[in-house]
């Protein structure tokens, strides 16, 4: 992309110029980060799942991770009810709320 002449001339530049191919590779990939964001937040909310449930085999319960993700909540004023399309393009975790409900369930 950085050697191809027509997009330095579709943007007023005359031949082709390194430094505005790589101003123009990061307008480019900065926009299209921004529609590839849910899929990275959905992708990092399942790891974290992951991590929870390794948490509760490796400590044979969940009772204590749930007491301080509450712990920090409280702390933290966390929003205790986000709106799911909220969660599904900005939050790289579950919902509070979500992560100790099955913490939680895991005791029993």
């Amino acid at each position: 992309m950085i050697g191809w002449d027509a997009i330095y001339t579709t943007f007023g530049f005359s031949g082709v110029k390194p430094y505005v191919g790589l101003l123009l590779i990061g307008i480019f990939v900065g926009k299209l980060s921004y529609f590839l964001k849910p899929f990275y937040m959905a992708l990092s909310r399942k790891f974290e799942i992951d991590a929870d449930a390794l948490a509760i085999k490796l400590m044979g319960t969940g009772r204590f991770l749930a007491r301080a993700l509450k712990r920090m909540a409280a702390d933290n004023l966390a929003n205790l009810t986000p709106h799911p399309l909220y969660v599904w393009f900005n939050y790289s975790h579950p919902p509070i709320v979500e992560r100790i409900r099955t913490l939680e369930a895991s005791n029993e």
